[in-house]
């Protein structure tokens, strides 16, 4: 059964664009903030084997992929979607990243949360999560917590001009309470139902 989306809510991309413009000319979220420590922590407190927090550095795609990609140019996607393109990183955030693989071998379930790329060049992209019967929309910018090598400190893909886990990564945060280690615990059923709107499945091994 195909889902029924509602019209999202709010202001316009551009609206919000042109409201929140940063120093860069691009898009700053207001609401999951780089210079607010719970944004990355709960409490803003930094959990033990995690870098400093004056070390992490907040950076675009544009500004870290080149180094990281011998020069190329970020991609949401390459090469098409497989299970297997997720790295995780220093968040314990598994079952998140286990449900995404699972939606990612459906490259027609992962395109349907991208709800709007149409200013990604302005650095805002509109995600859509399945939460409380309903499809709900939620904007986030493109700048994602990396180390002071460039490297993205959670999820990323294994081609580094791939952009799409950090981005659903970084959505997921913001809209589980405005901070990524909200993720640190969950289960896959819940992230899955989030992620399609279907109801999951379990089925025993024993009884096949």
């Amino acid at each position: 059964m195909k889902a029924e989306y509602i019209p999202k809510p709010g202001r316009s991309e551009r609206e919000l664009v042109d409201e929140y413009r940063g120093k860069d000319g691009k898009f700053q979220d207001p609401e999951f903030r780089a210079d607010n420590p719970r944004s990355l922590f709960v409490g803003g407190v930094v959990p033990e084997g995690h870098i400093p927090l004056e070390m992490v550095e907040w950076l675009r795609p544009s500004e870290f992929v080149p180094r990281l990609a011998e020069g190329k140019s970020p991609q949401l996607f390459v090469d098409g979607s497989e299970a297997g393109d997720i790295i995780q990183g220093a968040l314990g955030d598994c079952w998140f990243l286990s449900a995404l693989c699972t939606v990612a071998s459906r490259k027609d379930l992962l395109r349907n949360l991208f709800a709007s790329t149409e200013y990604a060049a302005q650095g805002i992209y509109t995600i859509r999560f399945f939460k409380n019967g309903r499809w709900k929309y939620v904007n986030i910018d493109d700048r994602i917590p990396c180390s002071p090598t460039g490297q993205p400190l959670y999820a990323r893909a294994k081609e580094p001009h791939e952009i799409w886990p950090m981005l659903l990564e970084k959505a997921y945060a913001k809209i589980n309470g405005r901070c990524y280690a909200n993720l640190i615990t969950g289960t896959m059923g819940f992230a899955l139902k989030d992620l399609t709107g279907g109801e999951p499945l379990q089925v025993s091994h024993k009884k096949i």
